[in-house]
């Protein structure tokens, strides 16, 4: 047992700083790319557009870090109807989450005040609007589906979760690079992060263990 543990602990460490040498890496090639491939402008208004998506993190109210504490202990007692309620309750509160920042974005659209907060020129101003609304909505589709990362993190595996990160860094990074290539405009980029985020949730439920939450109670009834 112990042997075991030490192992999971060396594991979950190496993809930790694995992952964290791939999104630099992704990072440090993305920035030749935006520059090549997107005016001054336009980068500009993607890196202003990246930091409004931070802030809307404190919607959450902490609802990850609760369903995790609460989903370990549900797996530490082997009580797994509690653990699969907690993750559909976690899935409905972060949904709940996900529809106030949309509404919140969709208020500041509706105001004017997105726009003079952006100010953006008249040639961008068409598109920024779009661009700003789409980000936000692949923000928002990760609120709920983070739900099967802190499952992975309430099973203890951290290297699996860490793993899946780097696979979508690189993912985004392969995706997006091909869309500036052959000429897509900001617009695309966005898409490109909305439909990566998208993404990511599938990723997270494939690599739940087979014995984990969303299945023991299945096995169990067998």
């Amino acid at each position: 047992m112990p042997n075991i543990r030490l192992h999971r602990v060396l594991s979950n460490v190496a993809a930790a700083y694995t992952n964290m040498g791939v999104t630099t890496a992704c990072s440090l090639i993305a920035v030749p790319a935006f520059v090549r491939f997107l005016t001054e402008e336009e980068y500009g208004l993607w890196l202003t557009i990246l930091s409004f998506l931070s802030p809307l993190a404190i919607v959450g109210l902490g609802f990850p870090t609760a369903i995790q504490n609460m989903l370990a202990e549900a797996r530490a007692h082997g009580d797994w109807d509690q653990a699969n309620r907690v993750v559909a309750t976690g899935f409905a509160l972060l949904s709940v989450c996900a529809s106030l920042n949309c509404l919140l974005v969709l208020l500041l659209a509706r105001t004017g005040i997105l726009e003079r907060l952006l100010k953006t020129t008249p040639g961008l101003r068409s598109q920024a609007l779009t661009v700003v609304l789409i980000s936000f909505a692949g923000y928002a589709l990760t609120q709920p589906l983070q739900v099967f990362r802190v499952a992975l993190r309430a099973l203890e595996r951290v290297d699996l979760e860490q793993k899946s990160m780097s696979i979508l860094a690189i993912l985004n990074l392969v995706v997006l690079v091909v869309v500036l290539v052959v000429g897509g405009r900001l617009v695309m980029v966005a898409t490109t992060y909305l439909a990566v985020q998208a993404l990511s949730g599938g990723l997270f439920s494939r690599c739940l263990p087979p014995d984990s939450i969303f299945l023991s109670c299945h096995c169990q009834a067998c």
